[in-house]
């Protein structure tokens, strides 16, 4: 099973939470990067987005067949990790939320590169992400509530 989705929807704590439930092996895309390699945001600040979107579809091809893959928000944004994704044999399970809500979770996180941008430019950033995420999720779940709503909604798909 493989989490998609805009950074703040829920993914690493729905397949952290999942993990322990199924008693499934599960990675989270950006830590296993950052244990390869450094923290996001220096990659981003050192090397630029290009270079954290190679190391990302490195990683990506490396934990393809974990059980539960979390990833980056912007994953879908390096062809080479969307055509990826799109050819993978696992279940890739799209994770939308409002962006109102999303925007409130991720405001001012100095870990997230992304996060630091305006609203507006966020806004576009997720509306111009959203039919990416589409064109490769085999199901899209929609997270309005709580984690254990979601984790529930996962439970019934796997």
């Amino acid at each position: 099973m493989i989490l998609i989705g805009f950074m703040g929807v829920g993914k690493t704590t729905a397949g952290q939470k999942l993990s322990e439930i199924t008693q499934k092996e599960f990675i989270d895309l950006d830590v296993y990067i950052e244990n390869k390699h450094q923290k996001i945001s220096d990659i981003f600040k050192n090397y630029g987005e290009s270079v954290f979107r190679k190391y990302e579809y490195d990683a990506l091809k490396e934990c393809l067949d974990v059980d539960i893959l979390s990833t980056g928000g912007g994953i879908v944004e390096y062809e080479p990790s969307l055509n990826l994704l799109k050819e993978s044999t696992q279940l890739v399970i799209y994770i939308d939320a409002p962006f109102e809500e999303i925007y409130k979770r991720i405001k001012n996180d100095s870990s997230r590169p992304n996060a630091l941008r305006s609203y507006e430019e966020l806004q576009d950033l997720y509306e111009k992400r959203r039919p990416l995420y589409k064109s490769i999720a085999d199901i899209t779940i929609r997270n309005e509530t709580t984690v254990d709503e979601l984790i529930h909604k996962l439970l019934i798909v796997e």
